[in-house]
């Protein structure tokens, strides 16, 4: 079989599981084929879903338990690996693994910038035999760059049209889109972070109403818009940066969500949520409006692709978009960023080297990722002199 078979890994800001995706990965000049052979979301045990949401965002942390912490992630990562392969016997099949691990803080504006994802890559290479690449992000922040975000690679090998501009926005914890024109090539391509889009809500749903998050948003949906409380929220300072840029739980955690919920009473937390869903989408109309005002192509993506309120929220401010179903474009919708992980791990392996510099304002051109040896012998299938810019 020509290509590569892979496995893609990586855990939401929700904290609730890992997704993982079994592909087979094939070259096509500068495009790729990917075909989905499986798709699990295997969830963490309750006690490591708490140990995470106790280490994640800013705060002091036990450094013993936080170091325990990622290999045991590391562990259940390697474990989810076996799972989506259809069992430890089938690993070998596999040419190796594409990690992202889970985030627990991002600090692109720190003096000594870093980004912190655990999930040890070693002990997963060493459970499941394969080579493991992990570790995505520090290569741009040692560049100069925010480290966010990285699937833009991913989307533009998969998802670009030659006939019209498209563009993909994550519903994440936060927000972010790809602007994928149709002509212009990797240089063309745009991408940054919004602004906050389910970890808002979901903080709320967790704290006020002891729920993981507010399903299919119903609760916003019957909640109204606070004009003057959307006003205020849009006086965030990270609304008026420019490109290049990322964000996360640091500046729209649990500080942000209880700033909007300050003086509201509990019949009143629906208008909270409504006005949180209106925020996502003036966010990213902003931001998508400073990139074109001409008709095109976009596809929502991410666990926040299937809360109506957000979705309703974004036909009314972006009108001059046509919404698709990722699906048309020939790409799951859940499975989206484990592919893009297993892609990224094949350009690492092909040798190849992105330009990110319009993307995240990294000066480096290094390749993406650390690689950590398996049983299982590798090579680079090309030299590391490849770049695409």
């Amino acid at each position: 079989m020509s290509g590569m078979r892979l496995i893609g890994l990586v855990s939401g800001t929700s904290m609730d599981g890992i997704d993982a995706a079994a592909v087979h990965v094939r070259a096509r000049g500068e495009r790729l084929a990917v075909d989905l052979e499986g798709f699990r979301t295997v969830p963490y045990p309750a006690p490591v879903a708490q140990a995470l949401r106790r280490h994640h965002g800013p705060g002091k942390s036990d450094r013993d338990e936080l170091a325990a912490l990622s290999i045991q992630v590391g562990r259940l990562f390697g474990r989810a690996a076996a799972r989506v392969a259809g069992g430890a016997g089938k690993l070998p099949q596999y040419d190796a693994i594409g990690s992202h691990g889970q985030t627990l803080l991002h600090r692109p504006g720190a003096k000594h910038a870093f980004s912190l994802q655990i999930g040890d890559g070693a002990t997963i290479a060493q459970q499941t035999g394969l080579p493991v690449v992990y570790d995505f992000r520090s290569a741009d922040l040692a560049g100069g760059g925010e480290g966010a975000p990285v699937l833009p690679i991913a989307d533009y090998l998969l998802l670009r049209s030659g006939r019209r501009d498209r563009a993909v926005l994550n519903l994440g914890g936060v927000a972010n889109l790809t602007w994928l024109p149709r002509a212009g090539g990797w240089g063309g391509v745009r991408s940054f972070d919004t602004g906050p889009a389910n970890a808002l809500s979901d903080r709320i749903m967790q704290s006020r109403y002891d729920k993981p998050y507010d399903r299919d948003g119903r609760l916003a949906l019957s909640g109204s818009v606070d004009e003057a409380l959307l006003e205020r929220l849009l006086r965030h300072p990270y609304f008026r940066r420019r490109p290049p840029k990322s964000t996360g739980f640091e500046e729209f955690g649990d500080a942000f969500a209880k700033d909007a919920l300050r003086g509201v009473r509990r019949n009143r937390i629906p208008d909270v949520l409504a006005t949180l869903a209106a925020l996502t989408a003036r966010t990213a109309a902003a931001a998508f409006g400073s990139l074109t005002r001409d008709p095109f192509d976009l596809a929502l993506a991410g666990g926040g692709a299937s809360n109506r309120a957000i979705a309703r929220a974004l036909q009314e401010a972006i009108p001059h978009a046509r919404f698709v179903a990722l699906p048309e474009w020939g790409q799951d919708a859940a499975s989206r960023e484990a592919i893009g992980f297993a892609v990224l791990a094949h350009e690492f392996l092909r040798g190849r080297r992105y330009v990110m510099k319009h993307i995240t304002g990294s000066k480096s051109v290094a390749p993406l990722g650390v690689l950590a040896p398996g049983e299982k012998p590798y090579t680079l299938r090309f030299p590391l002199d490849r770049n695409l810019s």
